[in-house]
């Protein structure tokens, strides 16, 4: 599950360990929430790029209807980019 959707990405605590480690440096311009969130986005994509390119013969692309976080289950949409996909 790679979020694609800045909206529904949440930083986890070690993006703020990590940022707070870059700023020892003298020369390191911290980062906005929104920037560290545009990063991991941008990630993600990459990681997706890799992942598609990689595909030899057949690539599968699956969905989750629900997911389960923290012990809830909740609805879950596919990401923008892949309803079309979908659908057929």
């Amino acid at each position: 599950n790679l979020t694609l959707d800045i909206n529904k990405l949440t930083l986890k605590r070690s993006s703020d360990f990590a940022e707070g480690i870059k700023q020892l440096s003298g020369n390191y311009t911290p980062k906005t929430k929104n920037e560290l969130k545009e990063f991991l986005i941008s990630e993600n994509y990459r990681l997706l790029y890799v992942a598609i390119t990689r595909a030899r013969k057949r690539l599968y692309i699956s969905t989750a209807k629900k997911e389960i976080y923290f012990g809830k289950e909740q609805n879950s949409n596919p990401n923008i980019i892949f309803e079309e996909l979908l659908q057929n």
